[in-house]
């Protein structure tokens, strides 16, 4: 279900991914980012130190979207 609605619902709308460090919890960070397909521009409010999109709790007020790219980690992935 989850997955059937990120794709209906990311066609012609801006994406911000914000899923925080958690967010790699058993490869969902990357099963969303393949759902999305290649060349979906995704953007983020910054990123952590390991490259993960940062949860909006955590960035400041005045943050603007910045393109997100899911970077390679151990294990091979999207880019």
């Amino acid at each position: 279900m989850n997955d059937a609605h990120i794709v209906a619902e990311s066609d012609n709308r801006r994406l911000v991914a914000a899923w925080g460090c958690d967010g790699g919890h058993l490869g969902r960070d990357r099963a969303v980012m393949e759902l999305l397909g290649p060349g979906r521009r995704v953007d983020c409010l910054g990123v952590t130190k390991d490259g993960h999109p940062r949860h909006p709790l955590y960035v400041p007020y005045a943050a603007t979207p910045v393109p997100f790219v899911m970077p390679a980690f151990a294990g091979g992935g999207v880019k």
